[in-house]
């Protein structure tokens, strides 16, 4: 995951205050915290990415369900169908 130059701040402030918001302790050396702050946005992004995929299989799963759902009832429905002719038809 390549995150872009621009999200990263480059202000020792500015990397304690997102440390801060994403409930990390910073150490006080701007290089290692602006590592910290990169590894934690990577670990955000895998993680909303590994959501959005599940997200996608549980949507696909219910989509194979009400497919299954519906060509049940169509049956069905062909079957009733059926039955009221030969009952109320004569067919």
């Amino acid at each position: 995951m390549i995150i872009p130059i621009f999200m990263i701040p480059t202000g020792h402030y500015e990397i304690i205050c997102r440390l801060r918001q994403l409930g990390i302790q910073p150490t006080g050396n701007r290089d290692f915290d602006r590592e910290l702050l990169v590894q934690a946005v990577k670990a955000k992004t895998e993680k909303i990415e590994e959501k959005k995929k599940e997200e996608e299989k549980r949507i696909e799963k219910n989509e194979a369900q009400n497919t299954r759902e519906t060509l049940e009832l169509e049956r069905k429905g062909a079957e009733i169908k059926s039955l009221y002719n030969r009952i109320f038809l004569g067919l």
